[in-house]
């Protein structure tokens, strides 16, 4: 644990990018809307509940979808880099 702090304060003064950050706060707030919309929708109209809980679903495999592609790759090296002691530009 010491030792993954001592990484993340290292990460604070280098040059690492923060496009993969705000991908994944992107892919978050995806995932929130289909959520939050889903439950408005079906308290807006309660006959068509299922229609809106379904589209959640379809709204949430989208994000999943995109969080692999995009981000999970970049962040999981980002992390493995950061604990062998090395630093890295990812763009």
């Amino acid at each position: 644990m010491f030792l993954l702090k001592q990484n993340l304060h290292r990460v604070k003064h280098s040059k690492i990018s923060p496009t993969p950050m705000l991908k994944t706060m992107f892919i978050t707030a995806i995932y929130t809307i289909g959520v939050l919309s889903a439950l408005y929708a079906a308290l807006l109209a309660p006959e068509r509940a299922l229609t809106a809980t379904i589209a959640s679903g379809l709204i949430n495999g989208l994000a999943t979808i995109l969080l692999v592609i995009f981000v999970d790759l970049k962040v999981s090296y980002l992390l493995t880099t950061l604990l062998m002691e090395e630093v890295v530009i990812i763009h």
